[in-house]
This record gives structure tokens, sequence and C-alpha cells, in this order.
């Protein structure tokens, strides 16, 4: 669910490399279910995905980043140019969403804040990550939410607005078997877990 684009998860992978340079880190892109029945069946030793998970038998899982949702609007919408929004301004409009099979605990997130706004989203696309809906926004198919990170993508024809209120969040969250596996596997968790509490403290001060 492109976690890759916070440059938090960019400097973990940097610094447990520069401290493990005999630990090979390679990286594998794909939905929640897959990622997560990796590492359940041992394939991967960790996984990051987007959204606060349910507890799931025989892994343990730690909220490493608390990302806001911002409203994602087509360069030239009548709201592009607003500070920040209320997100009830957009009940009329199309959406773009990542489909709940490829990501559960996002698409909950974002038909939660909906709902919570009063309205339900109308769907008109599914998009299965989020720079490819940042651009299908850009060609103007439709309005999303995307969380904040997705700044970092660069696109100047998409506008990413505060929502008023700012309390809807997706967390990006640590993945691990029960028992955290290999030990290049529990140094990871350990210095992961570390990076989190700083960066938390550090976004709190």
């Amino acid at each position: 669910m492109s976690v890759t684009a916070h440059p938090w998860i960019a400097r973990l992978i940097r610094d447990y490399r520069a401290q493990h340079p005999g630990v090979q880190v390679t990286l594998e892109l794909n939905d929640f279910g897959q990622l997560t029945d990796a590492v359940r069946d041992g394939a991967l030793d960790v996984a990051l995905v987007r959204g606060r998970t349910a507890e799931m038998p025989g892994l343990t899982t730690y909220a490493v980043v608390e990302e806001k949702l911002l409203a994602a609007l087509p360069l030239g919408h009548r709201l592009a140019d607003a500070g920040t929004l209320d997100l009830a301004e957009l009940a009329d409009e199309d959406f773009l969403i990542i489909p709940r099979t490829a990501g559960p605990n996002i698409y909950d997130i974002m038909i939660a804040a909906c709902r919570k706004a009063g309205f339900s989203p109308r769907i008109v696309q599914e998009v299965p990550a989020f720079p490819p809906l940042l651009n299908l926004v850009e060609a103007g198919l439709g309005v999303a939410l995307a969380p904040d990170s997705m700044r970092n993508m660069g696109q100047e024809g998409v506008r990413l607005l505060d929502l008023k209120g700012g309390d809807d969040t997706a967390p990006i969250m640590l993945v691990y078997r029960a028992n955290e596996g290999a030990a290049a596997a529990r140094a990871l968790v350990a210095q992961a877990r570390r990076a989190a509490a700083i960066h938390s403290a550090t976004t709190k001060a």
C-alpha cells in the first residue's frame, strides 16, 4: 500500500543496513493479505502494512508511524485552492479508492472517515496502490483520500489538502511473528520500535 513513500521507512532500512552490513535486505511489494500470510508462513520476516490491524494469531503488530489522511483533488477543482477542507464538501464527488481486497484496513478507514462526515462515498473506480490512484486523480477521474506521505510523490497536477479536524489517520504497522524469528529479524524489529518511539516523540514535540 505504498508505505515505502514515507521517509521514515527509507531511514529505517538505510540505518539497519549500515548497522548490519552482513545482512541482505530484500523488499517485496504486495497487498495486505499476501504480506501478512507470508510473514505467518515464514516466507517474510517482517511486513509493513497500512492501517491498524485486528489481532492476528501468531503475529504481533506495532504502529510505527501515524499518518493523517488528506483529500486529493485534481488541479483546477473548485476546492483545490482551499487551505483546509471539510470532508463533507466532497459528498457529491466521484471517489477513487484502494480496493478492500488489497488493503482492508485502509479501505475501512477511508469509508469510516466519509461516513463520519455524513455521507457514503460514490466510488467510481478502485485502484490497487496510491501512486496510480493519484495519477487518476490528476486525470480528473475523481477525488480521493490519501496518506500524508503522498506529498512526497510531487505530482504537480494533484492538490493534497489537510482535512478539518485532522483526526483521521492511516497508521503504518510493523507485522512480525510472535517469536520474532531469526536474530536479524529480531534486530530489525527492535530497531523499528526504537525509531518509531523517537519519531513519535519528535512529531509531538
